[in-house]
């Protein structure tokens, strides 16, 4: 995006907010957009950022801050003369107190300057320190420069699965939709033994796809387009294995996806991608109603499900009214939030080592319960700032900073590596840290545990390790 368009979009929903704003408790919505563009003007403006080459993850990241940035804030005036999604103020939980709402503005409209200092101090970090390598490799990545670990691994792996959970390896169809997110059987499945299936498939499954795309392309002698439709075939079986029933994980995949294929095919894969576009686009829509059909009923029209979408912005970009009812539980639950929640928070999420935490003493818990009342419901999203707050009030956006950091590092490793198991990898978990803005500290922290740090220790293991298979297959 050009840095005036973003920039002037902000400054018209500023005016907006000041114009058409009637509550009292958003009086303050207008320093939210204001601040984006004070902050995406700046950074734009550098030297440093003129001369770096953005890649995937930071452009996704400028996509989702400009949502939860200036079109939340909108979207929020526009709630209060058209409810679509709850009342005025917004769906969920108790409102907060005025007085709470304008600091929690006023911490969020911070964020965005922290988040965008951030991105301009890790990339002038990078170019100093590695400005011979700012160019993206040329040459086709290396796939598993040492093969016969990741081919023992993936063994084990499928026979440990066949074993113990061989319903996790049935395919389920993309337009077949059941009342499961996704993320709600993933969480129960880490908290458990079956932590370790989740990383023993995820495993098997990239190295899989990436060995297929690379036989396709390497050996079958057919017309390319046919090669293309094969490698599509294969991202389909991927995406219908892992039951991709969190739209954030189709999204993310079939744009990591399609990046590898890219690689290989160029912009001969760009019909495949409108045709992989609109399969996301149904299955989006198909998710939404099932896991909504509570609210939109049945045989909800397409017009009722983008009204319903547009109103929920304010709860999947992490608005200020979030932010607020995160402070409220730092004074509910105060006296319970402490050291003990933190290593709940950091190991919750590891395979077999979840068991050891105490699952009820995490913030998303408290979160849940102040909004909902009910201990077991934990589907609602706290802010990273609502929960840094719990933690270190004086200083809120220290998480924001810190997935911030790891965004700009991603994008820069899956342009740079030459190993193009690393490459997908980084791509994929990139595209989540680039939302981390917009989700909470389970969800960013438990995707990064159980997804990419585990196979990311399995491909560098098999990087460093060779074992003797006889001829290397």
């Amino acid at each position: 995006m050009k840095k005036t368009l973003p920039t002037f979009a902000a400054l018209i929903a500023a005016v907006i907010c000041i114009s058409f704003n009637k509550l009292a408790i958003y009086k303050l919505l207008w320093l939210i957009p204001l601040a984006y563009g004070i902050a995406y003007f700046l950074f734009n403006s550098t030297k440093t950022v003129k001369n770096y080459k953005f890649g995937v993850i930071l452009y996704i990241f400028n996509i989702a801050a400009f949502f939860k940035y200036v079109l939340t804030p909108v979207v929020m005036v526009y709630q209060e003369y058209y409810s679509v999604w709850g009342g005025p103020e917004g769906m969920w939980g108790p409102t907060p107190r005025t007085s709470v709402m304008n600091w929690a503005i006023a911490i969020e409209s911070v964020e965005s300057l922290a988040a965008y200092m951030t991105v301009y101090a890790v990339i002038r970090f990078v170019l100093n320190r590695h400005r011979e390598e700012q160019i993206s490799i040329q040459k086709l990545p290396i796939l598993f420069k040492n093969r016969s670990l990741i081919y023992v691994f993936c063994v084990i792996a499928l026979v440990y699965i066949i074993a113990v959970s061989p319903s996790s390896l049935t395919f389920s169809s993309l337009l077949n939709f059941t009342n499961d997110n996704g993320t709600s059987s993933n969480m129960t499945n880490a908290l458990s033994h079956f932590g370790v299936v989740i990383v023993f498939k995820q495993v098997l499954l990239f190295s899989i796809v990436l060995l297929l795309w690379e036989y396709i392309y390497k050996k079958l002698k057919i017309n390319t387009n046919f090669k293309i439709l094969l490698s599509a075939a294969v991202l389909l079986a991927y995406l219908s294995l892992i039951r991709a029933n969190s739209r954030w994980d189709l999204l993310f995949t079939i744009i990591a996806g399609f990046s590898v294929l890219n690689i290989y095919y160029g912009k001969k894969i760009n019909l495949f991608v409108l045709i992989f576009g609109i399969i996301f686009a149904i299955s989006f829509f198909g998710i939404t109603t099932v896991k909504f059909a509570y609210s939109l009923g049945t045989n909800a029209s397409i017009s009722k499900v983008i009204s319903m979408l547009v109103g929920q912005m304010p709860d999947y970009f992490s608005g200020p009214r979030l932010v607020a009812q995160g402070m409220e539980v730092k004074k509910m639950f105060g006296s319970q939030i402490g050291l003990a929640t933190i290593i709940n928070d950091l190991f919750g999420n590891f395979p077999l080592l979840s068991e050891l935490a105490n699952q009820q003493n995490r913030m998303a818990v408290y979160f849940n319960y102040y909004n909902f009342g009910n201990w077991k419901q934990t589907g609602l999203l706290m802010p990273l700032v609502g929960n840094s707050y719990c933690f270190i009030p004086f200083f809120p956006w220290i998480l924001s900073i810190f997935f911030t950091v790891l965004t700009v590092i991603f994008d820069y490793m899956s342009r740079t590596t030459k190993y193009l198991e690393f490459k997908f990898l980084y791509l994929m978990e990139g595209c989540w840290l680039a939302f981390s803005l917009c989700l909470d500290f389970q969800t960013n922290w438990g995707h990064f545990i159980s997804v990419f740090l585990m196979t990311w220790i399995v491909f560098m293991l098999n990087r460093k390790i060779k074992i003797t298979l006889g001829a290397e297959i």
